[in-house]
């Protein structure tokens, strides 16, 4: 858990962030603008932070695996 939030509902968000820039993208492409180059930097910062979330939950889950590999070899010793 990070927060309030499970792995999971943090997952789930970094998914739905990444479909939300990719429909962005998608509706995009149909639109020429002066602005089109903004909005798909716009687009990569959400990526980027879509993978940073995925990273961090990945990074929590590990280090919870190792506190407890640790609990549990410190209650044999």
């Amino acid at each position: 858990m990070i927060g309030n939030l499970s792995y999971d509902e943090m997952l789930r968000l970094a998914k739905s962030l990444e479909k939300s820039s990719f429909n962005i993208k998608e509706v995009m492409k149909k639109y020429n603008s002066d602005q089109i180059s903004e909005i798909y930097d716009f687009c990569d910062s959400i990526d980027a932070y879509s993978r940073f979330l995925t990273t961090y939950v990945e990074l929590y889950q590990d280090s919870d695996e190792a506190l407890e590999f640790m609990i549990e070899k410190n209650k044999q010793d």
